[in-house]
């Protein structure tokens, strides 16, 4: 479980996830399929088990920080820069 997932409703096999990023406060949902979710909670690497979410979201999911926020604290991604120019 994470302490940062405030509440959990599920919809047949889907699971919406609720995050509160720890910086900014601002809440997602975050919709992923139950088994997908149990894959990852087992060992899947969430890149793999989680394919369909973006970064931003897997990483909110990981370490509760949201996208906006990520950026500020640790710049933009190299590749995205490279891919610029």
């Amino acid at each position: 479980q994470y302490s940062f997932i405030h509440k959990k409703s599920r919809i047949g096999d889907v699971m919406n996830i609720k995050v509160e990023c720890w910086k900014c406060s601002n809440e997602h949902i975050i919709s992923v399929e139950q088994s997908d979710h149990d894959d990852w909670q087992n060992g899947e690497l969430i890149q793999d088990a989680l394919h369909y979410l973006t970064e931003d979201e897997r990483e909110l999911l990981m370490s509760a920080t949201c996208g906006e926020c990520w950026d500020i604290l640790f710049g933009e991604d190299e590749e995205e820069l490279t891919n610029e120019f």
